[in-house]
C-alpha cells in the first residue's frame, strides 16, 4: 500500500499502488503486469464474470488514442472481456469521441474519486 499520500499528489507508481489496492478492496483478483515488455496494461482485474485490463496513466499532457490503441492491445494479449484507462491527465477530444467505438472505459481523475466515493472506500482525495 501506498500509505496515506492524497490520490491527487500521487505520482505515477504510488497511484498504481493505490489502485491495485483500491480494486482488491473491490473484491478483484489483482495483479500487477510487469512494466518491462509492456504489453498494454499496467494492472489485470479478475472478477467472477469479467477480466479487466487498465492501463494507468498519470503524465503532464493530455491523453490520446495512443492509450486506446495500448489498452486494446493489452486486451487481446490477456484474453480480458474489458479494456479501461484510468488517467490523472485529462483526455484529449480524439480519445473521448473514440472510446465507445473502441469499446474502452475512460476514467479521468474525476471519475476515479467519484468511483472511491461511490464505493465509500475511505481514502485522502487533496
Amino acid at each position: 500500500m501506498v500509505g496515506w499520500i492524497p490520490i491527487k499528489k500521487m505520482n505515477w507508481k504510488q497511484s498504481t499502488l493505490f489502485l491495485c489496492w483500491y480494486f482488491e478492496q473491490l473484491g478483484y483478483k489483482v495483479t500487477r503486469l510487469p512494466k518491462s515488455h509492456d504489453e498494454g496494461g499496467d494492472i489485470l482485474l479478475e472478477g467472477y464474470v469479467e477480466k479487466i485490463v487498465i492501463q494507468v496513466k498519470h503524465r503532464n499532457e493530455n491523453i490520446g488514442r495512443r492509450a486506446l490503441q495500448e489498452v486494446l492491445y493489452g486486451k487481446k494479449m490477456h484474453d480480458a472481456t474489458k479494456a479501461r484507462v484510468i488517467s490523472f491527465s485529462p483526455f484529449t477530444q480524439y480519445a473521448e469521441k473514440d472510446k465507445k467505438k473502441a469499446e474502452i472505459e475512460l476514467w479521468n481523475l474525476e471519475k476515479l474519486i467519484s468511483e472511491v466515493r461511490n464505493h465509500n472506500i475511505c481514502y485522502p482525495i487533496e
